[in-house]
């Protein structure tokens, strides 16, 4: 694992319940770093990559 300075952020995934539950967590060097991340609408972006990834997932793939 390449940790530098210039590293974007560090992702951790873990499956809690192989079939139910899986955590993500980011971790950021700075506060302003997590901030300026946030202003990007990196968060929101991840809540609506998992949203439909579980469409996916429950409705099937579309014809």
């Amino acid at each position: 694992m390449n940790l530098t300075p210039a590293a974007f952020e560090l992702s951790i995934s873990r499956l809690i319940d192989a079939r139910r539950q899986q955590r993500f967590r980011a971790f950021h060097w700075s506060e302003e770093e997590r901030q300026a991340h946030e202003a990007m609408g990196f968060h929101d972006g991840w809540g609506q990559s998992l949203g439909r990834l579980d469409a996916l997932v429950t409705q099937g793939m579309p014809d």
